[in-house]
């Protein structure tokens, strides 16, 4: 049961992705096989010199051993793997049973496509992996079209479910939101259609002078430290988080709060995308300025050789401790940011973005301890996460 729950303890952030395993997987070697030879001490060398006998002891079969084989199929590429099974999270995408190992399956026989795209590629468990290279008169036969549909509605499910986990967590603590990004919150909102005036809380904004009639908030007086400040700030709050919920729920986030690994998101993360992070951040004020608009402030979410970055007025902060506190210097926090770029730099992967939202950390959006393998052996030592790196080398 150990090996079979190894990649989904993946997910939750118990361990980083190795290539070894990932290695044999890419030649069809089931994740928990994959997982128990990776234990034992073979890699892809050791195992392509032993004999196909010795193979076969080791839980091998036929298929796999002549993957290993010079001129056999060459592997499926491995920002490929990667994106098939965060798709997935690591999962069969026809029982969703993470608790068994998979299998990256060709959807298209690779004899007959020679497509390793991730679009051809589905993360099975061994039993669906059976029936997908069978015919059966009892049960609904995985063929391409099956399967093609199975894997499309599962990472659609997989991709919700990720934006309704962030929406949730939001909600569930009213006072989450330490700052808003107005113009690009209002800016998403025309873009999905979302129609302000119908909003819960338009009336009370536009009874007490909040908002215009089309909902679009009033300028508020610069003289103001922070644009929530004053006794209207606690209604103005609830209508824009209000807005904020609202454009959650119609897009697809990404939390990558467990996956800060460059070999995971390397491959994954694209400019366009939603990303949620949650930890510890850096917020240091890049002007003087302490009334207004124009307060600049850098925010950084740094880990394991990844590094979210941003920066935000410090005027739209939502009240007067995150203005004052919760914004400056290192807190745990989580941001919402749409990625902008996605590049290496002196070996860290550094994804630059618009911030569309700062709130405290939220329940159940992350469970990795980036420094856990050092106090997990007894190590008594004040360890920095920005050092950690329990990842792979690119």
């Amino acid at each position: 049961m150990e090996d079979s729950l190894h990649y989904s303890q993946l997910l939750r952030g118990f361990g980083s992705i190795n290539r070894t395993e990932i290695a044999l997987v890419g030649r069809g070697v089931d994740s928990g096989t994959a997982a128990r030879l990776r234990k034992d001490g073979w890699t892809l060398g050791k195992l392509s010199q032993e004999s196909d006998e010795r193979l076969v002891e080791l839980g091998l079969s036929n298929e796999v051993i002549g993957n290993l084989r010079a001129g056999a199929r060459p592997e499926i590429p491995f920002e490929n793997l990667i994106q098939v099974l965060l798709a997935s999270r690591f999962a069969c995408c026809v029982c969703h049973d993470s608790s068994k190992a998979i299998i990256v399956h060709h959807i298209k026989a690779w004899a007959e496509s020679r497509n390793h795209h991730p679009e051809n590629l589905a993360a099975l468990c061994a039993d669906d992996h059976v029936k997908a290279h069978s015919v059966s008169q009892l049960t609904r036969n995985l063929d391409e079209r099956t399967l093609s549909e199975f894997k499309r509605n599962w990472e659609s499910e997989v991709r919700r479910t990720n934006t309704e986990a962030v929406l949730e967590a939001s909600r569930l603590d009213a006072d989450a939101w330490w700052y808003f990004n107005h113009v690009r919150l209002f800016e998403l909102a025309a873009d999905l259609g979302l129609r302000l005036t119908a909003l819960d809380n338009y009336p009370y904004a536009l009874s007490t002078g909040l908002v215009q009639k089309d909902g679009l908030l009033k300028p508020r007086s610069d003289k103001l430290h922070y644009m929530y400040s004053g006794g209207d700030g606690m209604l103005l709050y609830a209508y824009v988080r209000e807005v904020m919920n609202t454009v959650l729920s119609k897009l697809t986030i990404f939390n990558i709060s467990d996956s800060l690994d460059k070999s995971r998101l390397a491959p994954t993360v694209k400019s366009g995308d939603v990303i949620y992070t949650q930890g510890a951040h850096n917020f240091s004020a890049q002007t003087r300025a302490d009334a207004g608009r124009d307060q600049t402030r850098s925010g950084i979410r740094k880990a394991n050789h990844v590094s979210v970055n941003f920066t935000f007025d410090g005027w739209e902060a939502t009240s007067n401790s995150a203005w004052s506190c919760w914004l400056s210097g290192r807190h745990d926090a989580g941001s919402l940011v749409k990625v902008v770029d996605v590049s290496k730099v002196d070996g860290v992967l550094r994804i630059t973005g618009t911030v569309l939202g700062i709130c405290c950390a939220l329940e159940g959006l992350k469970c990795r301890e980036y420094a856990a393998t050092l106090l997990r052996s007894g190590a008594h030592l004040k360890v920095d996460e920005d050092s950690i790196d329990e990842g792979t080398e690119w």
